[in-house]
């Protein structure tokens, strides 16, 4: 049974931080519609496909070599690291600067001071993305492509047609980084997610509407985001009330196809082209949500009634999920003992969800091709670890 009414009422009591989700127009059977759906949001399909070639299969490196002591996970369950092939970033600890080590010689650089005060990095093939303050103090997010950093500031957002307050959440894919933009500074001010493209300076809209758009991920194929379109003031603000599905955006095509189902679906992870993983909540929604969720599974181009039930959570953490090559992972920590443990599950249910049990507490996972990096806290060290695949 998906988690939906099975609450506890100490749960309502639990501080958590707020976050907020999207909104984009569709018809009534889920295929999308107005200005940003169809085609691509530049004008013509297949706007948000590859600018070049693909640079092949992704590396193997089988680990990160030496330890690293990184930074805490944000508030929002994002991880200070990510990894791709045989490319590492991530936020040290001792002096808050983003760095880039390559797993085949061991070699770090600097790529980010701490006075940016850096987070959330995301890696594919040559790109690094992350979230970072811009010259005005506010987030923006910061692209390296070939040895150059480029701001996705309001000032280049309205250079090129799309502008925006601030910005920040980006995942990467080969070549182009998606991320969330606020039109002001508010929280609940309107939210758009945008595409860049690294390989040709690009800028485009690919979810968009008049409601909020967020949490943005991305394969070479897809992108999806939680979508608040159908939320009865269509902006997510801390009441039980809140209703979003998951928005799916074909690359190719530009088509935009919403996946309505009943109660709220967010946080979407593209394991792969056709699988997805995300978070549900049903008939309840209590503030804070993130004690208490189902983790689900999905096959694109299924109906949602297919999505497969991979587990039923009740933590006392919320730390955002994680997922590559078709299985999903997260964190949890027992609401009995205390006790952390890193889970993982085929997102299509050919595999019962799984837990390994690292010891001391666990930060985000972040899933690569051959391991998962996850954080273990022992002490007042937070080290960093490769959870073989």
């Amino acid at each position: 049974m998906r988690l939906s009414s099975t609450i506890f009422p100490a749960l309502l009591l639990v501080a958590g931080a707020p976050l907020a989700c999207g909104g984009h127009t569709s018809n009534g059977d889920g295929a999308g519609s107005g200005d940003d759906a169809g085609t691509g949001a530049d004008g013509a399909a297949g706007a948000f496909a590859f600018v070049g070639t693909s640079p092949g299969p992704e590396p193997t490196c089988a680990s990160i070599g030496a330890p690293a002591n990184v930074s805490q996970d944000d508030l929002y369950g994002y991880p200070p690291y990510a990894a791709y092939g045989c490319r590492l970033a991530y936020v040290r600890a001792d002096t808050g600067a983003l760095v880039l080590r390559d797993l085949a010689t061991g070699v770090e650089k600097e790529i980010a001071p701490s006075s940016e005060h850096p987070e959330r990095p995301t890696v594919s093939f040559d790109l690094v993305a992350w979230q970072a303050n811009g010259a005005s103090g506010s987030p923006e997010v910061h692209v390296l492509y070939n040895d150059k950093v480029t701001a996705l500031s309001p000032a280049l957002g309205a250079m090129k047609g799309h502008g925006f307050d601030h910005a920040g959440e980006p995942r990467a894919s080969n070549g182009v980084v998606v991320f969330t933009a606020w039109s002001a500074a508010a929280d609940t001010s309107d939210t758009d997610v945008l595409l860049y493209r690294a390989t040709d300076d690009g800028l485009v809209v690919v979810a968009g509407g008049p409601a909020q758009q967020r949490f943005a991920d991305i394969s070479d194929g897809k992108i999806a985001v939680t979508d608040f379109i159908e939320d009865p003031d269509g902006t997510f603000n801390e009441n039980d009330a809140d209703l979003a599905d998951i928005g799916i955006l074909d690359r190719a095509s530009g088509v935009y196809t919403l996946r309505k189902s009943p109660g709220k679906d967010a946080f979407p992870v593209l394991v792969s082209d056709d699988a997805l993983g995300f978070l549900h909540w049903g008939d309840h929604r209590p503030e804070p949500k993130f004690q208490a969720f189902a983790v689900m599974g999905a096959v694109l181009g299924l109906p949602p009634s297919s999505d497969k039930l991979l587990s039923d959570v009740m933590t006392n953490i919320f730390i955002r999920p994680s997922g590559r090559y078709g299985e999903l992972f997260w964190v949890t920590q027992s609401m009995t003992d205390g006790t952390y443990a890193l889970n993982h599950a085929k997102t299509d249910g050919s595999q019962a969800a799984a837990v390994s049990n690292l010891g001391g507490a666990l930060g985000a996972p972040a899933a690569a091709k051959a391991f998962t990096l996850v954080a273990v806290q022992t002490g007042s060290l937070q080290s960093l670890h490769a959870v073989a695949r």
